[in-house]
């Protein structure tokens, strides 16, 4: 569901962003190909985006090593990302404080555009240094 939030949130708002990031879920106790809930589909289905094609795939170290950036739905997540690869902790963090140190994200990054990858690399850095 996040996933499918964030892809939807990126396409609409920042387009410009779409060459320089890439999303996709994992789950820490995911069983390889199982589809979405019920209740998952109908929750979507109140904005309008269509998670009915998902699979399951469970997180892997090689995952976690190759993410810029790690949202973790809990902290119980954040725990398993340190077991599965304690180099990866560094670079997560969970949804509920990405929310809430979102606006003294925005007002310290200000409004710059990024323009091709390895301005969007540095700008990652900057918020994960914020985190």
């Amino acid at each position: 569901m996040a996933e499918a939030l964030f892809r939807t949130k990126l396409m609409r708002d920042y387009p410009h962003l779409l060459a320089y990031v890439e999303a996709y879920s994992c789950g820490t106790a995911a069983i390889e190909g199982n589809p979405a809930t019920y209740s998952a589909v109908q929750a979507m289905d109140l904005w309008e985006i269509d998670i009915e094609p998902h699979r399951a795939s469970p997180m892997t170290p090689q995952q976690l090593r190759d993410a810029d950036l790690i949202f973790a739905l809990s902290r119980d997540h954040l725990l398993s990302i340190d077991r599965a690869n304690s180099d990866s902790v560094t670079k997560a963090t969970t949804l509920k404080y990405m929310a809430s140190a979102a606006e003294e994200i925005i007002k310290r990054l200000e409004d710059e555009t990024v323009e091709n990858e390895e301005a969007a690399r540095r700008r990652i850095g900057e918020v994960l240094w914020l985190l």
